[in-house]
C-alpha cells in the first residue's frame, strides 16, 4: 500500500508520489525537487557528494535520444505531451493507457521518443556522483 502526499492550492494540482505540479506551467516546485534529489543520492549511498546539473533537450518531431546514465539520476521536472520516457527505472508517457503509474526518476539506459509533431522540450535535473578515492 503506497500513501500520496501533496498541498493543493491555487494553481496547483497533486500527483503521484507528493509532487505537486504547477498546473499554470506544469513544472514541479524547485525545493521539493532538490529536496528529492538529496534524499534520494543519499539512499543510493552518495550522501551530499554529488554536482547537480539542469538538462534541457529540444527534440524535434520523430526525434529519439538515448542516454546512458549509469548511476547518474535524472528527474524530469514538469510534463511533457507527445514524449515517451523508457528506463531502467520506469516509464513516463501521459497518452499512455496500459500503466498506471508514472515515473520521473529515471537512471540507466534512458530513452526518448518524441512522437508528436511538435518540437517539444524535455527538462531534467541531473545528479551527478562525485568519485571517491
Amino acid at each position: 500500500m503506497s500513501t500520496i502526499y501533496g498541498t493543493g492550492g491555487i494553481g496547483r494540482d497533486i500527483t503521484a508520489a507528493g509532487y505537486v505540479i504547477n498546473k499554470l506551467t506544469n513544472s514541479m516546485d524547485t525545493a521539493i525537487v532538490m529536496d528529492y534529489i538529496s534524499k534520494r543520492m543519499a539512499e543510493l549511498g552518495h550522501g551530499d557528494n554529488y554536482h547537480v546539473r539542469l538538462r534541457h533537450f529540444v527534440m524535434q518531431p520523430d526525434d529519439t535520444l538515448e542516454i546512458e546514465s549509469s548511476d547518474h539520476l535524472y528527474i524530469l521536472v514538469e510534463r511533457v505531451f507527445g514524449v515517451s520516457i523508457q528506463s531502467t527505472f520506469g516509464f513516463f508517457d501521459l497518452a499512455s493507457s496500459s500503466v498506471n503509474e508514472l515515473q520521473y526518476e529515471h537512471q540507466g539506459k534512458i530513452e526518448i521518443n518524441n512522437y508528436s509533431q511538435d518540437r517539444v522540450d524535455v527538462r531534467f535535473v541531473q545528479a551527478i556522483p562525485v568519485p571517491q578515492n
